[in-house]
């Protein structure tokens, strides 16, 4: 009798979790004033300060039902070494992606790759920091891949970076 119980139970649950649904529609909407393709321009500093210049997509999100912002961010940039009359040219092309959710807390992954025009050396640069649009503020740390004796790279840096806009979408 207990089992029979049990297993009406279990059998009526199933039959009603069939037929629920939790959001009819749309649940994140796209912010278009926020959102759009940037110029993006960055200063770099620890032992070695770099000058940042390149282009950025940023899609903000907006979710319907709590008002929690979603930003991601794709970016396209070269990164080059500001104090060159003393020390070789430094050039960086770097591919980035940038994530914040609410109160600007945010965080990205990065791909660069260096050059001083004789080697050359790739680094992966996880990223943490506040995002708050225009501006961003973050800290991250480069973690050389190929050719880990090259010079005149930070191991870790601190970054400010404005958002110019271009267009929307």
């Amino acid at each position: 009798m207990k089992f029979t119980k049990y297993l009406l139970l279990f059998l009526f649950l199933l039959q009603v979790s069939t037929k629920v649904q939790a959001q009819t529609g749309t649940e994140w909407v796209t912010n278009e004033k926020k959102s759009g393709l940037f110029l993006l321009t960055g200063f770099h500093t620890h032992d070695h300060q770099f000058f940042e210049l390149g282009i950025a997509k940023r899609k903000h999100k907006l979710e319907t039902r709590h008002g929690q912002p979603l930003v991601t961010i794709k970016e396209i940039t070269s990164e080059l070494r500001l104090n060159q009359i003393e020390q070789e040219a430094i050039l960086g092309l770097r591919l980035g992606l940038w994530r914040a959710v609410a109160l600007g807390i945010a965080g990205g992954v990065n791909l660069v790759s260096y050059t001083n025009f004789k080697e050359v050396t790739a680094v992966f640069r996880p990223a943490i920091g506040l995002d708050v649009l225009p501006f961003r503020i973050s800290y991250g740390y480069n973690f050389k891949f190929i050719n880990r004796d090259f010079q005149g790279i930070n191991d870790y840096n601190f970054s400010i970076k404005y958002l110019f806009k271009l267009s929307k979408h």
